[in-house]
């Protein structure tokens, strides 16, 4: 016999939450269902996760029904908010208050996180998880051992500080060249114009995806920031 998978708890950023839900109030209205569609500022991972932790929280169903909580949640000010956060919360985490030997004004954070292994999360999800929680028991007003923080997600070696990503690339672009001049087995090759009836050509991979492009782009545009920012200022004549 197959056992039920258990929901993991909402581990989408508490502020894309309370950031959805602050557009619905400003539209004015309330749709009778939650869907994507009304995420399309979201990328698609983070819709994802914000419209399972709307259902977690109850206030719609799985089929995306929108609940009588919903409206009232995205009508509620700050304040009312913040008492329906209570309830919602306390529905919505009963093993936080039911969990044998775990005492939320009192417990610390490995214990914290032991709680949400046994809600089928781990690694970088389960901080995540955590912290929108504890997110959420801070606008509820609910008590909160101090010894429970949020972990910092786990960094993978591909990941670059921010200074990293700001820094503009000043080496010039790599390109793959056969001795005739033409691209390389599984390159493709453009040429751009450029002033003086000059023209740059480009050698890149022959397979290249929407997200390859868009990040291209981007490094484009870091390399000539660094190649105008090294050429000596030209005065005017």
């Amino acid at each position: 016999m197959a056992t039920e998978k258990i929901a993991a708890p909402p581990y989408v950023s508490f502020k894309s939450f309370i950031n959805f839900m602050n557009a619905r109030r400003e539209d004015g209205h309330t749709t009778t269902v939650v869907d994507k569609s009304l995420m399309s500022n979201l990328s698609g991972s983070t819709a994802n996760e914000l419209l399972q932790a709307i259902k977690y929280l109850r206030l719609v169903k799985e089929s995306g029904e929108a609940n009588a909580s919903y409206e009232l949640f995205v009508r509620a000010t700050d304040e009312e908010r913040g008492v329906m956060m209570s309830d919602l919360i306390r529905e919505a985490y009963p093993y936080i208050w039911s969990t044998p030997g775990f005492d939320l004004e009192r417990a610390t954070s490995a214990q914290m996180a032991d709680v949400f292994r046994g809600q089928n999360v781990n690694g970088s999800t389960l901080s995540r998880a955590v912290a929108f929680f504890l997110a959420a028991a801070q606008l509820a007003g609910i008590k909160v051992s101090p010894s429970i923080k949020a972990q910092p997600r786990p960094k993978t070696p591909s990941s670059k500080t921010k200074k990293d990503k700001e820094a503009p690339a000043t080496q010039p672009l790599p390109t793959v060249r056969q001795e005739d001049g033409h691209p390389a087995l599984g390159m493709q090759s453009f040429e751009i114009p450029i002033p003086i009836n000059r023209k740059v050509k480009i050698h890149i991979p022959a397979e290249w995806s929407a997200a390859d492009w868009d990040l291209f782009q981007q490094m484009l545009g870091a390399y000539i920031a660094g190649w105008k920012a090294m050429m000596p200022e030209q005065k005017e004549s």
